[in-house]
């Protein structure tokens, strides 16, 4: 089964029945035509970096923000980087950035030592 048709089947699942019999068979033909358009090309602006491991996958996407302000408050609102979801990431994100800098600081160490003997 095709995406377009799944999400064809959905929208119309999903509608309202009192408000679908109210559209003519213009109207449901331009909808079909529509879904049926494929998504735009993703920006080359965009940067997006999909893992995905045995049980869980991570997706980061980065870029210059273009969405308004009210828009991005409004996110922020309704899904906080700070909550109880998000806490496995953070809690991975901090153990690599501690590594990180604790092998950084043991490589600096061992070159000062042996450019000392």
């Amino acid at each position: 089964m095709s995406e377009v048709c799944v999400a064809s089947d959905r929208f119309w699942r999903e509608m309202k029945p009192d408000v679908a019999g109210t559209l003519s068979d213009e109207q449901r033909g331009e909808i079909e035509r529509l879904l049926g358009q494929p998504m735009s090309s993703p920006s080359k602006e965009i940067s997006d970096l999909r893992l995905s491991f045995k049980w869980f996958f991570i997706r980061l996407a980065w870029g210059p923000e273009k969405r308004n302000p009210d828009r991005v408050k409004q996110e922020q609102e309704m899904h906080p980087a700070l909550s109880r979801r998000n806490a496995p990431l953070l809690a991975s994100l901090l153990v690599g950035y501690t590594l990180f800098w604790y092998m950084a600081a043991a490589l600096a160490t061992l070159v000062v030592v042996l450019y000392m003997i």
